[in-house]
């Protein structure tokens, strides 16, 4: 009986494999076909039971045919024990990225990049005290940042600047963000006049706070979400020209909001405006780039002026109206 056993366990996975092979559409050559018979008869022939004995030729016993009673038996045993077999997937077949939020791995997302970067930080860095320095820019990028979020989704913080996206499916109203712009530029200005006025110390970094000013780039397109090493990550050719936008040829040291032509047409933003100018960068890869320059003294005056006339620490931060002259 141990012979009986071990013969019907051998078939069943033959034919197990034969299955597979079928659900999979794989075609076995002609040598394969009837494996378990062929396994069978070797097994037969051998004359090894299941627990690797004596086999029965060398204690004398005819081993050339099988008996009729254990082929029956083997053929019931292996009956009963076959499995249902599920079909193979289908051979170079995969599963497709996710469509949203709700699903895993990495999507396709369409929306604002914004980028409010600190200038004047690296000459206000290496020159100031180790004490002062950061924890100045520090508290500026948190004037920032709690301007722009909500609406915008704060991605990353890059040493003087935040990354932030604001996608299609939550940012309902476009063209309010360029009163959340404004509203940043004007924390950014109360921000520098509380750590200056009046002046806590005669150090460095304090005397200089007045030097740095923000910009901000913003621009619209489609960009990939993803998670590297359990942190998410947005990539894409749109992400590169709104980080390369940082680096331009503007030479202003007041601040200013850069819009790229999709992102000005997705905000309705009126290019003829007061305080408006048309302006182009060019990039290796990205070619041209027609963009939209804002100057926060034109575009904001009132309110930024109000930040340095207001000397009370308590003030708060105005709302800053698009339409603002």
């Amino acid at each position: 009986m141990g012979t009986t056993l071990y013969i019907a366990q051998k078939l069943t996975e033959a034919r197990m494999r034969d299955q597979r092979a079928a659900s999979a559409g794989t075609v076995l050559p002609e040598a394969a076909a009837g494996s378990g018979q062929r396994l069978a008869r070797r097994l037969i022939q051998a004359g090894e039971d299941c627990c690797g004995s004596t086999p029965r030729r060398a204690r004398g016993e005819d081993m050339t045919l099988m008996r009729a009673g254990e082929a029956e038996q083997m053929g019931n045993i292996t009956r009963a024990a076959r499995p249902s077999i599920q079909p193979a997937p289908q051979v170079g077949t995969r599963s497709e990225p996710a469509s949203g939020p709700a699903g895993l791995g990495r999507f396709i997302d369409r929306g604002f990049l914004v980028l409010a970067d600190i200038s004047g930080f690296t000459a206000f860095v290496t020159a100031t005290e180790l004490e002062h320095g950061p924890q100045i820019i520090a508290t500026l990028l948190e004037k920032v940042i709690g301007q722009l979020s909500p609406p915008l989704e704060i991605q990353e913080v890059e040493g003087d600047a935040v990354f932030a996206l604001g996608p299609d499916r939550t940012l309902q109203h476009p063209g309010s963000l360029l009163d959340f712009f404004g509203n940043a530029f004007v924390a950014f200005r109360e921000g520098q006049r509380e750590t200056s006025e009046p002046p806590t110390c005669s150090c460095a970094a304090c005397e200089r706070i007045s030097a740095l000013s923000l910009k901000i780039v913003a621009h619209y397109g489609s960009f990939l979400r993803q998670t590297v090493g359990g942190r998410a990550q947005a990539a894409g050719p749109n992400v590169i020209l709104a980080h390369r936008l940082l680096k331009n040829r503007l030479d202003r040291g007041g601040g200013y909001l850069l819009l790229t032509d999709a992102a000005r047409q997705r905000m309705g933003v009126d290019p003829t405006g007061a305080g408006w100018r048309a302006h182009t960068e060019s990039y290796e890869h990205l070619g041209d780039i027609p963009l939209l320059v804002g100057d926060i003294e034109s575009v904001w005056a009132d309110d930024i002026e109000s930040v340095w006339a207001d000397t009370s620490p308590s003030r708060e931060v105005a709302s800053v109206g698009a339409s603002t002259p």
